[in-house]
């Protein structure tokens, strides 16, 4: 889409499709990064039956890991950007600062943080990738990003649905594949439900997925969600 735009000469029309790839990137990673924080020691109990010692040592730092996965989207979407806009060279600017703070981070709080240093190392060389990347982006796409419908909302919906998939997993009491799927079920329907009472998602926005225009279109025949062209 975005390079379509680009060779009509349409730089807005390129802008805005830069500016719903950001929006919708948000909306997949936020949800999985906070739902994966959130149920990091069950998804180890159940990979590693039987090994609770597993489950215990590694569950922190998993749990911060996790939230690694947001800064991973944004990283992708705008690394395809840039690339669309024939700036290859700048991903690996970003990677590189990132990489530096990273092994900066290590060697301050391996020390004091043990286990968890290396986590939280990554964290932050994703974090200092994508605000690069976001610099970058906003230089040569000039997109205009609604930052309350695209980060504030999503992380009200992924909050909510993260505090069902926690409530949802300690209601069985115990650890097994039916709690944890009856939690991450429980999670994507209100998340999704959430999401759709917010109007975070327009139905171009859903257009936009594999398969979206049919779901975008039963949605609408049924007065669920919004069109909202852009």
């Amino acid at each position: 889409y975005i390079t379509a735009a680009r060779a009509r000469g349409d730089a807005v029309g390129a802008g805005q499709y830069v500016a719903v790839g950001i929006r919708l990137s948000a909306l997949i990673s936020l949800p999985a990064a906070l739902g994966m924080s959130v149920l990091a020691r069950p998804i180890l109990s159940f990979l590693f039956v039987g090994d609770t010692d597993m489950a215990e040592h590694a569950g922190a730092p998993l749990s911060l890991l996790a939230l690694s996965v947001f800064f991973l989207g944004l990283l992708a979407i705008t690394n395809a950007v840039l690339q669309a806009y024939g700036q290859q060279g700048r991903p690996l600017i970003a990677m590189l600062c990132g990489v530096l703070v990273k092994i900066f981070a290590l060697y301050l709080l391996t020390p004091r943080l043990g286990a968890l240093a290396a986590p939280l190392a990554t964290l932050l060389f994703y974090l200092t990738a994508v605000c690069i990347n976001f610099y970058y982006v906003f230089r040569y796409a000039m997109p205009t990003v609604d930052w309350y419908k695209a980060f504030l909302l999503p992380t009200v919906s992924a909050f909510l649905a993260a505090v069902c998939a926690y409530g949802a997993y300690r209601l069985f009491g115990t650890d097994g594949a039916i709690p944890l799927i009856a939690a991450i079920g429980g999670a994507a329907i209100v998340y999704f439900a959430a999401g759709l009472l917010l109007g975070i998602v327009s139905a171009e926005d859903l257009a936009l997925l594999p398969r979206g225009k049919r779901l975008s279109a039963f949605l609408i025949r049924h007065h669920v969600i919004r069109t909202n062209k852009i």
